[in-house]
């Protein structure tokens, strides 16, 4: 149901979003008042972080509907709606970290190109490189799979159904990893970049 097309609606999304405030010049106005460097960006980044989870809340409800118009909907148990619902809940805790990191992104280059770029091949080519990354380590006898610890790894395998606690638990565990870093590198970045 998620997949790297809705990643990269996002990223696109949370890019142009991000970089508005920039083109506009009301980036200055706004720290101009006197509002705290960090509350701009947090405000920024909870702004795009409920696009991001109304936009995939969306796709969820654009997927139930149209298996219920195609198929008839004879698969839609109670069953698989709570299947459903766990799943939608893992991804859009994945979803908050990867809006998280793209933010972040965009906030640092300022520029919609290079952002929406950056973000675009962060999402298309990122787990070649984790994947390219583990297949060295199995070569230097190290025994750590990159793949598991990787918001959009854990996205695309992230399982529809009887979800066990240790992908659960690392799926938080990362979640939450993946935002604090990205939230304090941007952060740190925005208190002390020129606006």
């Amino acid at each position: 149901m998620f997949s790297s097309v809705s990643e990269l609606i996002i990223a696109i999304f949370a890019s142009i979003y991000v970089f508005a405030d920039y083109a506009t010049g009301a980036i200055k106005n706004v720290v101009g008042k006197g509002y705290g460097r960090v509350e701009v960006f947090l405000s920024k980044l909870v702004s795009a972080t409920v696009g991001a989870v109304v936009m995939q809340l969306i796709m969820v409800l654009s997927v139930l509907i149209c298996e219920a118009v195609i198929l008839g909907g004879s698969r839609l148990s109670a069953d698989v709606f709570v299947a459903i619902g766990g799943y939608t809940a893992m991804q859009l805790l994945l979803s908050v970290a990867l809006t998280a990191l793209i933010v972040t992104v965009g906030q640092i280059c300022r520029n919609l190109g290079a952002g929406i770029a950056i973000s675009a091949c962060l999402i298309m080519f990122s787990s070649f490189v984790t994947a390219g990354i583990n297949a060295l380590l199995q070569l230097l006898d190290i025994n750590v799979n990159v793949c598991d610890y990787w918001i959009l790894d854990l996205i695309s395998n992230c399982p529809m159904e009887n979800m066990d606690s240790s992908f659960l638990i690392r799926a938080i565990g990362c979640a939450i990893a993946w935002s604090v870093l990205a939230i304090g590198v941007g952060g740190i970045h925005f208190r002390k970049a020129d606006v």
